[in-house]
């Protein structure tokens, strides 16, 4: 945009000298206004456009963002989860097989969005979600080694546990990874307001040559 803009302003320092020097008249002088006013439209035209594409990029960017931190917390929720599922297991070896291969499982999908967040999301987020999933595996893993120990389940009355097991600090971890997630994914909506606002007003500023007035 800045070489079409470059060119309009060229072309209205021509008409000026022209104009000084007597080689232009005044019909020449508005066909050659007409010819910059078209090229400057246009390249307002075209900033505009790229400025649309490049805002809606980064707000896909941080859609994909927003996914990828649920399906962060989702997987060490589902961790929490595991020592409830022990506990309803039936006692059969086809069942303990599926539980081992579903731990193993959740926790390698922990692995994976850990080091996701440790490469794209701020130190703030990263560092929440790994004091997450210590408070998990420290609760959780206690929980998951009393219910392996305990009675299988024979009847379906056994089926409800009737109280939830207690996991203070995994929640009150959930809740600041949560508040970190939410406030990189604010900052990144208030500094895309600010940089499109700029980008207007740098658009507004170059394409604005000074035009020659009309001879009498």
């Amino acid at each position: 945009m800045i070489p079409i803009c470059a060119c309009a302003i060229a072309a209205t320092s021509t008409v000026a000298a022209a104009k000084s020097s007597g080689g232009l008249d005044a019909g020449d002088e508005i066909a050659l206004i007409a010819v910059i006013v078209s090229v400057v439209g246009l390249a307002v035209t075209i900033g505009v456009a790229v400025y649309n594409v490049v805002k809606q990029q980064k707000e896909n960017r941080r859609q994909e963002h927003a996914k990828a931190y649920a399906e962060a917390v989702r997987a060490v929720e589902e961790y929490l989860e595991t020592p409830y599922r022990i506990r309803r297991r039936n006692g059969s070896g086809e069942h303990r097989w599926q539980l081992t291969e579903s731990i193993s499982e959740i926790q390698s999908r922990i692995n994976f969005h850990r080091d996701w967040l440790r490469i794209n999301a701020s130190t703030a987020v990263y560092d929440a979600y790994v004091d997450f999933i210590k408070a998990a595996k420290t609760e959780a893993g206690a929980q998951m080694t009393a219910a392996w120990n305990g009675p299988v389940t024979k009847k379906d009355r056994q089926v409800p546990l009737g109280t939830r097991l207690p996991q203070p600090a995994s929640d009150t971890a959930k809740e600041e990874v949560l508040k970190a997630m939410k406030s990189c994914l604010s900052r990144d909506i208030r500094a895309r307001h600010r940089r499109g606002s700029q980008e207007v007003a740098d658009l507004g500023g170059v394409v604005r040559p000074e035009l020659p007035a009309a001879s009498t």
